[in-house]
């Protein structure tokens, strides 16, 4: 995409996201596969062993490690994207470029939390101002739990308006910050506001084209997603009838493949972002 003050181009930075990830489909999974066999490992023994076995020590240090490992397949695939030579043994290595990346995504992750927070207590705030609506004030201070019996369906209704109003802030801020990904490696610098201030006008679209390009991968881990969903739906229905509610999920309830599955996907769903971001980095970024 060549830099331009018009429109992203949503249908041509899914195709060249697209087209980077079919072009290196090999060294995109040589660059995950060390962090694919060093999480699945961990997880495999952290799931199959007691806690008191040496074997979920050991798998609780192959997760951490897996971490340091998955931004060094980020690294490696933004290099790629770039056109930059590859550094270290097989592509991959802990250096600058990683502590970088590490950096963009902790302060990305760090604004869309805040924004989070705060659209989430503007939410919780108008719900329960709608669902108070009708009910006898006397009779909600002396028992609050009411306002939840008689809310029926309206409840869940408003709480899933309200989950996706906040995933489209989260996707929003992603796609404002997106090219700050490609210039921490291509740029050797972290330009989060920068990259707030490239994107300017084009949010949206960057929203719309990376959905779009994540799409077809998201399709084959919606089993995954859908009992990860179905999971924490028990939850907050379990913490809503009792607070005292331990809020955590047993990794044991879930069957090991569908643990696995999102594991082997993460290469391909970073190197399609890769592309993607890279692509608008190129376009967007002044001269």
């Amino acid at each position: 995409m060549t830099p331009s003050t018009h429109n992203v181009p949503v249908a041509q930075c899914v195709v060249a996201a697209w087209g980077f990830f079919s072009r290196n489909l090999v060294q995109v999974y040589q660059f995950g596969l060390p962090y694919v066999l060093a999480s699945a490992i961990g997880m495999a023994c952290v799931q199959f062993s007691t806690a008191e076995s040496g074997l979920a020590g050991l798998g609780s240090l192959l997760i951490v490690g897996s971490w340091f490992l998955y931004f060094a397949m980020d690294a490696a695939l933004f290099r790629l994207a770039l056109g930059q030579p590859k550094s270290g043994p097989f592509g991959l290595q802990l250096g600058a470029d990683e502590a970088r990346l590490f950096a963009t995504s902790l302060l990305v992750a760090m604004v869309a939390a805040i924004a989070a927070a705060v659209a989430m207590v503007i939410a919780m705030l108008a719900i329960n101002s709608i669902l108070l609506i009708g009910l006898d004030p006397e009779l909600v201070q002396q028992n609050p739990e009411v306002v939840f019996e008689q809310s029926g369906s309206k409840f869940w209704i408003l709480l899933t308006i309200a989950a996706i109003v906040i995933g489209a802030i989260l996707l929003y801020l992603q796609a404002r910050f997106a090219p700050a990904f490609a210039a921490a490696i291509g740029e050797k610098s972290i330009h989060i506001f920068e990259a707030a201030a490239w994107t300017k006008g084009q949010g949206w679209r960057i929203a719309l084209a990376f959905v779009v390009s994540i799409a077809p991968l998201y399709l084959i881990l919606s089993p995954s997603l859908m009992i990860a969903a179905k999971q924490m739906m028990g939850l907050a229905m379990a913490i809503i009838e009792n607070p005292s509610t331990p809020t955590r999920i047993d990794p044991v309830d879930v069957a090991f493949h569908w643990r696995l599955l999102p594991i082997l996907m993460a290469p391909a769903l970073n190197a399609v972002r890769a592309g993607l971001f890279a692509t608008v980095y190129r376009g967007l970024r002044p001269a």
